[in-house]
């Protein structure tokens, strides 16, 4: 694998929140000590979004026009609306514009065309979503023409600042030769501004004209956010000429494209994208950060169940171990239940170091299912080790109905383990406990002792109480 995860993440539950000062200082601690940093859904380090930044005035003024003119009851003719061209009255503007929705015609479209000229980007914005409002909602082929006519122009328009959204407005129409020669003019520009749009604009066209600009696209685009909708892109088309392209870029030399392919594949989860994310794990090809995409993915237990049970070396399973301890909390409630499902058979490997990470890794994916009686299994082990990793998992699983079998580890010849489990179950002892209580009294550990004593007089005292 490229590289080693060498942080622990401790999974705990409320409980063990409550008292997680006393565990630090005297539970085991995991092997590092070091923590990785908390990934967000896609399994890189969280970043806060920016602030949203305040309307300037213009803009709040606008947006009140805008409302303005969307809420008035008054409908204008063609010889109205062309008179409005010329009204200083950015609300007047834009009534006519949005009245021209209600008569669609040669006539409408040509006015329309005008107002793509206006001053004001309020009115040119509602000009082009009015052109696509028509365009879309026609049956007449040539008007729909028309309008894919203005908008196009607009598109070439590289002085028009919203010729962006007239790419997209027109993609809207659906393919067009002339569409897709746009895009490529948008693709071959250095910004990625225009790579975005293209994105856009062949999100509404999504089919297999659009690969090789998406192809491009990805190995280009500078901008993630651009590249990632890319691979979404080609993922949702999902021919195997598109999800080759996908399957490339997992061997990639940009991590960037490994993580946005891995994503876009993880999604899919289908039979043929997860064998293809399997060969990449199980080849060594993707670094930490596209494997943690895939643990927190729909695709995650086939995935990691199918390179962990196969042919692969120690050390690899302990990699992919820590993965999923560390990135596997981040999935949906389901999914997370279905690691834990592919983890348990590992959590009784017959190598020591294998059966550790195992059971780390159940505590720390968080299944939603309980699976308290399974890690219960691991208090009996011969090695200390997989004792404390048993117990300190089991912690995120208990609860009043299942802490019982900590009691057994009230007599462990390590003390840090006895002492743990005795700590963590007192808040659960009840009556039926007492009987446990009174055999610890005579424990060779002073603490346990004690604390026996102190425990039989509360709940002695609890049910002298209740009889009375």
């Amino acid at each position: 694998m490229k590289r080693r995860i060498s942080g622990k993440a401790i999974g705990l539950s409320v409980l063990a929140l409550a008292v997680a000062g006393f565990v630090l200082v005297y539970f085991l601690s995991d092997k590092s000590g070091v923590k990785g940093p908390a990934p967000d859904a896609r399994g890189i380090p969280e970043k806060k979004p920016p602030s949203k930044e305040p309307m300037k005035p213009s803009e709040q003024a606008a947006q009140a026009q805008k409302e303005d003119a969307s809420s008035s009851d008054k409908k204008m003719d063609l010889a109205q609306v062309e008179a409005a061209l010329v009204d200083e009255d950015v609300a007047k503007r834009i009534q006519a514009v949005l009245s021209l929705r209600e008569q669609p015609s040669p006539q409408a479209v040509a006015l329309l065309a005008r107002f793509l000229n206006d001053k004001e980007q309020a009115v040119v914005a509602e000009a082009i979503d009015t052109l696509g409002f028509i365009g879309v909602n026609s049956t007449n082929e040539v008007l729909k023409r028309q309008v894919l006519d203005v908008l196009l122009e607009k598109a070439k328009d590289k002085e028009f600042a919203s010729r962006g959204d007239a790419l997209v407005t027109g993609a809207m129409l659906g393919q067009n030769d002339r569409i897709f020669q746009l895009i490529g003019e948008y693709i071959s520009e250095e910004d990625d501004r225009g790579k975005g749009f293209a994105v856009r604009a062949m999100a509404f066209l999504a089919g297999p004209e659009c690969i090789p600009y998406l192809s491009e696209i990805v190995k280009k685009a500078k901008e993630p956010e651009v590249a990632k909708n890319a691979s979404a892109l080609l993922a949702k088309i999902g021919t195997p000429e598109a999800l080759e392209v996908l399957a490339q870029d997992l061997n990639s030399r940009r991590e960037a494209n490994q993580v946005n392919s891995a994503w876009a594949l993880s999604r899919r989860n289908d039979e043929v994208s997860n064998a293809m994310l399997l060969e990449a794990v199980r080849g060594n090809k993707l670094p930490e950060s596209a494997l943690g995409v895939i643990a927190s993915s729909p695709a995650a237990a086939d995935v990691f169940g199918g390179a962990l049970i196969g042919g692969i070396s120690k050390e690899d399973k302990i990699y992919l171990l820590d993965v999923l301890s560390l990135y596997g909390i981040n999935a949906k409630g389901e999914v997370r239940s279905q690691l834990a499902e592919m983890i348990k058979p590992l959590m009784n490997s017959s190598d020591t170091d294998v059966k550790v990470a195992a059971i780390q890794a159940m505590g720390k994916v968080g299944a939603k299912t309980d699976q308290s009686e399974a890690l219960a299994e691991q208090f009996d082990d011969g090695s200390w080790l997989v004792r404390g990793a048993a117990l300190q998992s089991f912690m995120q699983y208990c609860s009043p109905s299942t802490y019982k079998p900590l009691i057994k580890l009230w007599d462990d010849e390590n003390e840090k383990i006895r002492r743990t489990a005795f700590f963590f179950s007192e808040i659960f002892l009840n009556t039926s406990d007492l009987e446990a209580l009174q055999k610890a009294t005579k424990n060779s550990d002073e603490f346990i002792a004690k604390h026996s004593q102190l425990m039989i007089k509360h709940l002695t005292q609890i049910k002298t109480g209740a009889k009375q």
